[in-house]
């Protein structure tokens, strides 16, 4: 079986650096950081990879997903090249179960760092991204690609950095996930007071939460769709005066019974940094 070799360049003092500062500090405009757009519903950053040394193949990076996922249209498209060795796969593709064709990439390239040997599954019909916002994207870079890495992604500037995951102290602020299913689930403590177990999924459009859970809590009555959070925090970020929708958890896609979802309405007004090797998230206030 081949095994996925990380290959790098190094990281310039000022890129970390700019990782240590704190909120209101703009994007920074060194060698690593490379533009995305976004859908206007959602927070998943489409950008162009280099697959097997071949530029511009725009891609989602989507942690939700395990894998590395390729819409055969761009294959054909392109006449790429793959090693593959005959292999299927049955996986769960946005609730139907089919049968795939597994292939490995040579290389796939992000900004500065790339893998090789990557292993892809192959589908047919098209990413749901689809056509939206004059935007398309050809397929998923999922958690198997990202997890030897660090991922920041600037939302206000359009910008993302994927650089190894560095050793040593752990700069402040940072709140500790667990990959529940699809999602990533931290703590969260709501108005200084309540602890709830939210989900960070870029792939909903708003923030939201379970409304048993916060009636129980005292934080809405009556027949309210929605309610206004003094202050919601997550490690050491603070939103102030945010808009919730309130929700029936239990009927939404995510395992371990979280209390709410932390989505795109306020992930697009920060600076996320995921470090996937060590479990850890950072949420930034940002200027635009």
């Amino acid at each position: 079986m081949r095994l996925p070799v990380v290959i790098f360049c190094g990281l310039t003092l000022i890129s970390l650096c700019r990782f240590l500062m704190g909120a209101g500090q703009a994007a920074p405009s060194v060698p690593g950081w490379i533009p995305f757009e976004v859908p206007s519903d959602s927070a998943l950053p489409i950008v162009d990879v280099r697959i097997n040394g071949r530029e511009g193949q725009p891609l989602v990076v989507d942690y939700s997903v395990r894998e590395v996922l390729l819409d055969t249209l761009l294959v054909v498209g392109t006449g790429m090249k793959l090693s593959n060795q005959g292999e299927t796969e049955e996986i769960e593709y946005y609730g139907k179960k089919e049968k795939v064709s597994v292939a490995y990439l040579d290389t796939v390239e992000v900004g500065r760092v790339g893998r090789q040997g990557v292993k892809t599954l192959l589908i047919e019909g098209g990413d749901d991204i689809g056509v939206r916002d004059g935007l398309r994207a050809y397929g998923r870079m999922g958690l198997e690609f990202l997890e030897p890495f660090r991922l920041t992604v600037h939302y206000p500037r359009k910008l993302l950095l994927l650089e190894p995951s560095p050793e040593g102290e752990i700069p402040d602020g940072s709140a500790t996930f667990e990959r529940v299913g699809r999602a990533l689930a931290v703590d969260v403590l709501v108005n200084e007071a309540t602890l709830g177990r939210f989900v960070i999924d870029p792939s909903a459009s708003v923030l939201a939460i379970d409304k048993k859970w916060a009636e129980k809590n005292g934080l809405v009555e009556g027949k309210a769709q929605s309610v206004l959070i003094p202050s919601l925090r997550v490690g050491s970020f603070v939103a102030k005066q945010v808009r919730a929708r309130l929700s029936e958890m239990n009927k939404l896609p995510y395992d371990g019974k979280p209390e709410g979802v932390i989505g795109s309405s306020l992930l697009r007004e920060l600076s996320v940094t995921y470090d996937f090797p060590r479990s850890l998230v950072w949420l930034r206030h940002v200027e635009n």
